[in-house]
């Protein structure tokens, strides 16, 4: 009897094997509930219990409904529109989430609000210097403060650039998810093009983007010749400021299907540079972008427009009555796996 129960305490006090299931905890805000959702399938686990409120007033307030203690916490909340309101839920949830003992907190941004807010003020036309500021530089603090220890996001800067990663410190790392891969890879296997194929980019900001499509559509079947096009602010005098919807079509598009790569699509993308590829001889337009910001208005304006297909990924939820000529390509997938990753390093650093 003395051995068995000698045995049996060696067995309960014998180290637990690390499982995602027990350690990792994953937080759903209201800003995408079905990505978060679409993450927690892919991790073979649930998503955690808790109780958000709403006050007449406005205010939030939120409650873990399950134990975070020593957890590694990952909170999913894209912060677009209502943007101020999913702002705030996702701070209030990293503030909570640190008060309740979670060992770390990494907030999952599929979209980073206030992100195109980077402007300079003129102080001074006689030194031509300008105080440069930041919205999202500010959100990021905000986050800082709260305690928020990892930041991963979908597509958080336009390639080549880097400016969001600089909104935090050196001690908080920022992991960003390209979507390119996802999107030519649901154009190889999803969309019959034309021997001539011309990848357009809205705007200089996304020749490198239109670069890596047009690397990816080679192999694409049927497919000859891709070549680059790009809208540019149209301006004969560097002096003179012109409209950002005076643009001129550098490249050629007359007979190709054309593929126009953005990082935002909302409904004046599509009326405009649909409408102009057209009037240039395009002889299929698709619109391919990192998120969608759509109203239920939008969507009758989508289909009545001349575009085939509108892709984009699923960081934003799709208003109700969605139009059929949009596509969502889903990220939960590629950040499931950067979750076990980040996992399993943790485990590692542990050891």
């Amino acid at each position: 009897t003395a051995l068995l129960t000698s045995q049996s305490m060696q067995t309960s006090m014998a180290p637990k094997t690390p499982d995602i299931r027990d350690d990792v905890v994953l937080i759903a805000g209201t800003g995408n509930k079905k990505l978060a959702s679409s993450i927690a399938d892919e991790l073979g686990i649930n998503l955690a219990k808790m109780k958000l409120k709403r006050f007449s007033d406005g205010e939030v307030s939120f409650r873990a409904m399950e134990s975070l203690r020593g957890k590694d916490v990952f909170i999913v909340q894209p912060c677009a529109a209502p943007v101020n309101d999913n702002m705030m839920e996702l701070l209030l949830m990293i503030s909570c989430a640190k008060r309740c003992g979670a060992m770390r907190v990494t907030a999952v941004v599929p979209y980073f609000g206030y992100k195109y807010h980077r402007r300079g003020e003129p102080i001074s036309t006689t030194n031509q210097s300008r105080f440069l500021w930041s919205a999202a530089g500010d959100f990021s603090k905000m986050m800082n403060v709260m305690g928020v220890d990892r930041v991963i996001a979908v597509d958080l800067h336009r390639p080549g650039q880097g400016q969001e990663t600089c909104f935090f410190d050196t001690t908080i790392p920022v992991e960003t998810v390209s979507s390119s891969d996802l999107t030519i890879q649901y154009i190889h296997e999803h969309v019959e093009l034309s021997e001539k194929v011309s990848i357009v980019a809205t705007s200089p900001d996304f020749i490198k983007k239109a670069r890596k499509y047009q690397i990816g559509l080679q192999s694409a079947p049927g497919v000859k010749e891709v070549s680059i096009a790009a809208f540019f602010r149209r301006s004969d005098d560097a002096n003179v400021k012109t409209p950002r919807n005076v643009t001129r079509l550098l490249g050629n598009v007359a007979g190709s299907d054309v593929i126009v790569v953005d990082d935002v699509v909302d409904t004046g993308t599509l009326s405009s540079v649909c409408h102009r590829l057209a009037m240039e001889g395009a002889k299929k337009v698709y619109i391919c972008a990192s998120h969608g910001h759509f109203t239920e208005k939008s969507m009758e304006l989508i289909g009545l427009s001349p575009v085939e297909k509108v892709i984009v990924t699923d960081s934003l939820p799709l208003p109700p009555n969605a139009c059929e000529k949009i596509v969502q390509v889903s990220v939960a997938s590629q950040l499931a796996e950067l979750i076990e990753t980040e996992y399993s390093a943790s485990l590692a650093s542990r050891k």
